[in-house]
Formats: C-alpha cells, structure tokens, sequence
C-alpha cells in the first residue's frame, strides 16, 4: 500500500498540510489549511499531519481529488474539535470552523447520524443489534494491522460491505488488469448512491436495485454531484460486479438470497462489423511506419492479429529462429497499483485458447533480427544506463524499459494522420486480419485458432458477416436456380428509331396546329 507522507509549509503566516499524491498519471501537490498560525503552534500542526496520512487514500481522476480534498479539511476540523484547540485558530479560520459546526449537527438533525469516513467502517449499530441477537449470523474478515478485523452482519451498511469487498476480496479473484477497472466503477456511482441512500444489507431488494438502475439512465444528483446518464452496456456493468458483492454475502451466510438475482439488464450485442484496412491500406500503412517505433506493434497485429498486451509481453525466449515458431504465453499492461502506474506481466491470457503457438512469417523474421542487433547495440552503447530488468522482452525502448501501451497508440495514431491515411486503432489491425482470412474462406476455426478467440462464436459474431465474397457466390447459385423473371414475363419490343421518328413528326405537327 502507498503510504503518503505530509509535511508541514509555512503559508502565510499560517501552517498548511503538503502532500505528493498522484491524480491519474499526474503527480500533484494537496494542500490543506490547519488556521494555525506558525508561531507556537508547531505541535498541534504534527498532530494534524498525522489525521492526514491516516485517511488520504488513492483517487485517479480530478472528480475523485475534489471530494478527497473536502473529506480531509473536515477531518482536519474534526481532529481540532476533538482535541479542543480550536481557539488558537486564527479569526478567519475560526468562522470557517463554526461554519462546519452548524453544517455538521444540521445534517445530524436531519439524517439522526454523523457522516462516517470513508476508509474506516463503523460498525456501532451491528454491535447494538448483536446485543439484542447474539445468534445473528456474521463474518469476520482480517483486514491489515490498522484494524485487524471487521465484521459482516446483515445490519452492516451496504456501502461499508462494498468497501471491505472492494479493498480486501475483490484483489485475490481479479488480475490487477480487471480490478483496476472494476475499483472506479464502483466507488464513483455505486457507493456515494448507497452512503446517501443509508442502504444496509438486510435492506436491499430488487427494487432498490431497479430504481438505482434507473436513475443511472436518467441521470441523477448525488451528494452535491450531478452524474450523466449511462448507457445499458454501462448500466450492466455496475448491475454484474454489485452481483458479484452480494454473491460473496450469500456464500458467507451473511444473507439467505441474493436480490440482484431478481433483476435483468438486457444489452444487446452489437454485431457491427468493425473498422478495417484493406490490403491496398495496409500496404500503405507498412510504408508509413518502416524504420519507426511502431514498426514492431503495426507488423504484429497485421500478420498474426495479436493484442496490444500480447505484443508487450512477446520474449526473445517465445521466439524459436531455427524451428521457425513463436509462442504467445504472456501479456504486459500498464495500470495504476497502489497510487502509481506500473508495469504488469502475467503468464495467463484473457483465455485458454490465448495461449497458441504460431509459424515465423519471414517479414517478422526479418524485422526481429533487426530488432535484436537493435537492442544488442543500444546495451553496448548507454551501458550503465541501459536496464536489464526487461531483457527478455522484445519490445523496449533504447535504455531496455518496456514500452507503455497508450505510447504506442499515439505514436501509430500522429504517423497515419501526418500522412494522410485513414486511421484505425491498433486492436482493428487484429480484427484486419480475421476479415481478410474470412473473404479468401478460411475456415472460421482456422481464425480461431490463429486469432485465439476462446469460443467460436466469437469469431462467428465478428467474421461470418464480413465475407461479401460469399454473398456474390450465393447470388450466382440463386440466378442458376430461379428461372430467369424477364423470359417468365417478357417486356414489350422497344420501337425502332423510324417509328420513333414518325412518332415525333406526328407530335410536331399536332403542336403547330
């Protein structure tokens, strides 16, 4: 876990909270102010940095900074009240504290309980419900060495169920990949709705469900924010992972049923065909990018329709120069771990039939020897700058660091636009290849297998509807079969160019008339 360290910085006559945090890729200084003022105060300062560091916590985008920014400052107004030095405050800051004040016990008259922190999870009115059940149903969990266990009743919030889900569940069934995916999804819509709502799990049915759904389609006002409306596909993502959370409460016996068994979010599949070059493009594009960074990616996802991951995560040790093969067995990603990018390799693909070996093309042949006197050349030449970390990967830059996929993309994106050619992501390269073996009838499991689809009606769904070659063929058969409609009902004989002539004569004269 990242662990944020403040400092103390003289502002104005009064001391502020620094902290170096990371929103998204972008480092940031938070700053927040104590209304001490320097002067003999230095002591109550440290304490609040210490309130600070117990509950920042890790935020990827600027919404996500804004509402940590605010929960701190009341932290920090909290702690002063707590410890009764709120009159060493400076005038100003003394109203902003009396202001907090009021606005904290109208929320308490209107809502009958205090706003909880949203890292810590209280759990006071399951222990006034266990003292009236002692045979309530429950489960512990072992969280860290800053609260060693929580427990999980029916009477638990729901928001502070989805918490611990998130924080220590969700991490051992996911790849980091996923889960930093599923992590925001949850945490701006799903968890803000509920903490407002007050929702426990004994409470949740399937129409608290439906009415959340629908709000999210329709857009909705939470705590202050307003949220645009989501789309079914969005909708159904939210609708799955709340499914999984409450899955775990039922294989727990913290509840009987799962209530979002009891709903449906129906999104239909698009069959649309995707985005592709044609050969005429493509030789286009090989033109473009020869003798650049992205010469490797472009030539990998054309030939073989690999991945962007799997293109990353390609090792000189998959690569066999005398039996002609290579092997693709791993993936790299680049994704935010405990506040900072990183890079991930794992062995396991997204599915079985991911891992698959394939025959050397030449032109891949040709490229990667010269990729490997490339590399051979650059370790000899920035030495001691150059890392070793990477060596076994094939795709690095020029002191041996693993290229960054959305690198990559941009790069590939700015070359075809500068030269005028139709752009196309790097993933449509792969489905390029899958819609040329289609036209020239390849069988689709063949596609399959080259492309590495896990069931074959993936390919059927992307692939059988791009093959127009088929459709000529099928119209041919058809005009063979059926009997030819113009012999069936003959047309009448056009008339000949005298006719035509007389006819005209006759409409001229009739005119003068």
């Amino acid at each position: 876990m990242q662990v944020f360290k403040g400092h103390l910085k003289e502002d104005k006559g009064k001391f502020s909270i620094v902290v170096s945090m990371r929103v998204g890729r972008k480092k940031k200084w938070a700053q927040w102010s104590t209304g001490l003022p320097v002067k003999g105060n230095k002591t109550y300062a440290q304490y609040l940095i210490g309130i600070v560091n117990q509950n920042i916590y890790e935020v990827h985008d600027e919404k996500d900074y804004k509402s940590l920014h605010q929960y701190i400052q009341k932290e920090i107004y909290r702690a002063i009240l707590q410890e009764g030095f709120g009159h060493r405050l400076t005038p100003r800051c003394q109203r902003h504290l009396q202001n907090f004040v009021t606005q904290e016990s109208l929320e308490s008259s209107e809502t009958h309980e205090i706003k909880e922190k949203k890292e810590t999870f209280s759990d006071i009115s399951t222990q006034e419900q266990e003292s009236l059940d002692p045979n309530i149903p429950s489960f512990i969990i072992y969280c860290g060495v800053e609260r060693p266990a929580f427990r999980l009743t029916p009477y638990t919030r729901f928001t502070d169920f989805l918490e611990v889900w998130i924080q220590h569940i969700l991490p051992k069934e996911m790849r980091p990949t996923t889960y930093c995916k599923v992590r925001p999804i949850l945490r701006y819509r799903d968890i803000p709705y509920f903490r407002e709502q007050g929702t426990r799990l004994h409470e949740l049915d399937e129409h608290i469900l439906k009415d959340f759904y629908n709000r999210m389609e329709q857009g909705m006002k939470i705590e202050g924010k307003y949220y645009k409306p989501l789309s079914k596909s969005s909708i159904f993502q939210h609708h799955t992972y709340l499914k999984m959370a409450l899955n775990f409460a039922v294989e727990h016996a913290i509840l009987k049923n799962n209530p979002a068994d009891h709903v449906s979010v129906k999104v239909k599949k698009s069959n649309r065909a995707k985005t592709t070059y044609t050969p005429e493009e493509l030789i286009k594009l090989f033109q473009i990018v020869h003798g650049k960074s992205c010469e490797y990616p472009v030539l990998m996802a054309a030939y073989y329709g690999l991945r962007r991951a799997e293109i990353l995560g390609l090792c000189w040790s998959d690569i066999n120069f005398k039996k002609k093969f290579i092997r693709i067995q791993h993936s790299a990603h680049y994704v935010p771990v405990q506040g900072k990018f990183e890079t991930y390799i794992t062995d396991v693909e997204k599915t079985n039939s991911s891992t698959r070996t394939l025959p050397l093309l030449k032109p891949i042949e040709t490229m990667l020897r010269r990729i490997q006197e490339e590399t051979q050349r650059n370790r000899f030449l920035f030495r001691d700058q150059y890392t070793l970390k990477y060596s076994d990967f094939v795709f690095v830059d020029h002191h041996g660091y693993l290229r960054k996929p959305e690198t990559v993309s941009k790069a590939l994106k700015n070359l075809v636009l500068q030269n005028e050619l139709r752009y196309i992501s790097l993933h449509n390269l792969r489905h390029t290849v899958g819609t040329l073996l289609s036209e020239e009838n390849v069988n689709l499991e063949k596609i399959r297998d080259w492309l590495g689809h896990s069931d074959i009606t993936t390919t059927t769904r992307y692939y059988l509807h791009s093959n127009y070659k088929t459709k000529i063929d099928t119209a041919t058969v058809l005009e063979t079969i059926l009997p030819n409609y113009e012999e069936i009902f003959p047309s009448d004989e056009e008339p000949s160019s005298n006719d035509k002539t007389d006819s005209l004569k006759r409409i001229e004269n009739a005119l003068n008339v």
